[in-house]
């Protein structure tokens, strides 16, 4: 660090620009260690952020390997459904979970409705201020089966509210049967499931007591056959029915339709794509680093565990025939010699060809072996936020910063104690001479008028 002379010092001897440089000079050799460890800062902030960068850079491959982990999952099954029926569907395919692959025919008989009922004439212009009964209590029958219906308040909206909330197994709406004009709003009950049924609601008290909502439709179970079988018609109060484990189908009409359900490495693919990207942009912010002159970890040992890491996930082998490497699966070391790998697609296909298991068991599961929990484990190694190479190499590096910052503000306090104790000491000094230069003049003046008289005879 430098100081301007007359920053530090001004004094009225001749010699007072000496005193400032005096002080200027020291204060600059005081400081050169305080100029070192700001470098020193510069440097392992440097080394921070390109760490941090790089953990950044694992995390996302990370993220890649938890996508291959999912890409042999549901998302790796197709089905497809085709129907008998010229112009509609006679059901819809929902996969889930690791759904059996086949194919399945499946006979719709019937659909099946709901049972409905509604209040029928008896109507309200305002659901929020009146009911279609002033009674307090109700009694709602579904099959036979009563529940007591005590509505907060004596509105059509409460009493709505009240059978919703009553697990009856029934939905209540309110319906305008009037115009916009005019409204009139009437009860309508609907069956929660597909079966013959009788809806009622019954007023228990008030003036009006009985029978409000007879039923408008008894409904009906859907029936259906899988396969041919069973000779008489299976029945379901649900219009969604379980084919297979993992394979579920929503019944939409009468018709037959034949569901196919495969399996396919197309979304592997996808999935190893995004792994080689994610691969590759972390070889090549580590080969930043690399060589005389490059990048902040230049040297560091660290970038040699972390390009062995990423060794040990390209080069993974089972030893096996067949599917038992990353190179049988299409992917392989770039021309270029950087580290990046290249993924070939159509050797990809090839080679997965038929062979779902065997793609399965090369890759395993991040929990239970194979390539999968090898590289999630070498990555969480690396990027575990407590224990990881990479957020323990930062929390270091921040500590020693931490350090050398103290340290700089503790030699700035010593150097400002320093400037002000040789600018005191150098001021007085200053104002001692200045006063001896003062009286040396005063004298001499004198010494020389009494010359002069001397001379003139006086």
């Amino acid at each position: 660090m430098s100081t301007a002379p007359g920053s530090i010092f001004t004094g009225s001897s001749q010699f007072s620009t000496d005193f400032a440089n005096v002080i200027q000079r020291a204060v600059q050799l005081a400081g050169l260690p305080m100029q070192q460890m700001q470098n020193d800062v510069t440097t392992l902030t440097s080394q921070s952020s390109e760490l941090s960068t790089l953990g950044s850079d694992f995390t996302a491959l990370q993220t890649a390997i938890g996508n291959l982990n999912n890409a042999l999952g549901t998302s790796s099954y197709t089905s497809s459904a085709t129907s008998s029926v010229s112009g509609a569907n006679v059901a819809s395919v929902a996969l889930s979970g690791t759904p059996n692959t086949g194919t399945y025919t499946l006979e719709v008989d019937g659909v099946g409705s709901y049972a409905t009922a509604t209040s029928n004439g008896a109507t309200v212009a305002d659901p929020t201020k009146s009911n279609i009964n002033p009674a307090t209590t109700f009694t709602l029958s579904v099959g036979g089966v009563p529940t007591t219906i005590k509505p907060p308040g004596n509105t059509l909206s409460a009493l709505v509210s009240a059978i919703n909330t009553s697990g009856a197994g029934v939905q209540a709406t309110m319906v305008n049967v009037g115009s916009t004009a005019t409204p009139n709003y009437q009860l309508s009950l609907q069956n929660s499931q597909l079966a013959s049924v009788v809806l009622q609601l019954t007023a228990v008290d008030g003036s009006s007591q009985g029978t409000l909502l007879p039923t408008a439709a008894t409904g009906a179970a859907a029936t259906y056959r899988v396969d041919g079988e069973p000779a008489t018609p299976l029945s379901s109060n649900s219009a969604t029915i379980t084919l297979s484990p993992g394979v579920s189908a929503t019944m939409l009409t009468a018709g037959t339709s034949t569901i196919t359900v495969n399996q396919n490495a197309n979304a592997v693919s996808t999935a190893l794509s995004s792994f080689v990207t994610a691969y590759n942009a972390v070889q090549t912010e580590i080969a930043k680093n690399r060589g005389t002159g490059n990048g902040a970890l230049e040297g560091q040992s660290i970038l040699m565990s972390l390009s062995s890491a990423l060794g040990q996930i390209a080069n993974y082998s089972t030893g096996n025939s067949g599917i038992s490497s990353l190179a049988s699966l299409g992917l392989s070391y770039s021309s270029n010699a950087d580290g990046t790998l290249s993924f070939d697609t159509s050797k990809f296909s090839t080679a997965t060809a038929g062979q779902i298991a065997q793609l399965s068991s090369f890759l395993g599961s991040t929990t239970t072996g194979g390539f999968l929990k090898m590289t999630n484990d070498i990555l969480t190694g690396i990027t575990d936020p407590i224990s990881g190479t990479i957020p323990t190499g930062v929390n270091t590096l921040q500590g020693e910063i931490a350090v050398d910052n103290q340290n700089i503000s503790d030699q700035q306090t010593k150097v400002d104690t320093l400037q002000t104790n040789m600018t005191n000491q150098m001021a007085a000094a200053d104002a001692a001479i200045s006063s001896m230069e003062q009286q040396y003049s005063y004298l001499y003046s004198m010494f020389q008028a009494m010359q002069i008289n001397a001379q003139n005879g006086v």
